[in-house]
């Protein structure tokens, strides 16, 4: 019986505008190839949550990796900030879930950085029961360990809860260790998938 509900944050209880931020810095289609190609063998993001080291140290670093274009790459790390999104639906939803008696938790990969720049992103986490940033932590979703550190911090059983991500990998992780699972393609997908998976 699922009594609990662990939410990813990115692109689940908030939103990222890629659309207008590809437009800033993507628009070139050579500039976009260098850059993503950058930040994918570079492992930016995850290095910036696993939380070990100080996000504008890892952003200066890879800036370096970017040769000639070193300014540009810097501040595209800096200005997606700009593009991330606050979801009206998300306390509501935390709030919901609440009401119909189920414990709510979040379990994200996510930097500090962020945390402390647009801490009104993060508006719902006083109304959830807890959860597991990253970079608290000093681990990444998919490995396991991130999973067992949530369980082992509240007491929870794996197959009492149900996890949404983003991410197939993160759900299938979850899945392996007991979890019931459910991949967010878009929040009205994800919200009717919970509401069938709960029958509440």
């Amino acid at each position: 019986m699922i009594k609990n509900v662990v939410f990813d944050i990115g692109n689940v209880l908030m939103g990222f505008d890629a659309q207008n931020y590809g437009a800033m810095y993507f628009k070139d289609p050579s500039k976009a190839k260098i850059l993503q190609n950058a930040i994918n063998s570079f492992k930016l993001w995850d290095k910036c949550d696993m939380g070990d080291r100080p996000v504008p140290e890892i952003i200066d670093e890879f800036a370096t990796t970017v040769v000639g274009q070193e300014d540009m790459a810097r501040q595209a790390c800096y200005d997606s900030l700009k593009f991330v999104l606050h979801r009206d639906w998300s306390i509501p939803w935390v709030q919901e879930l609440k009401a119909a008696g189920y414990k709510v938790y979040f379990l994200s990969n996510y930097n500090r950085y962020l945390a402390e720049q647009k801490p009104e992103i993060l508006d719902f986490i006083p109304f959830m029961d807890g959860g597991v940033f990253s970079y608290e932590v000093h681990m990444l979703k998919p490995n396991k360990d991130i999973y067992e550190k949530l369980f082992a911090s509240y007491g929870l059983k794996a197959d009492e809860c149900v996890f949404l991500d983003d991410r197939v990998a993160n759900v299938e992780a979850g899945k392996a260790l007991g979890m019931a699972g459910i991949v967010v393609e878009n929040h009205e997908q994800a919200y009717n998938d919970l509401r069938k998976l709960l029958n509440y």
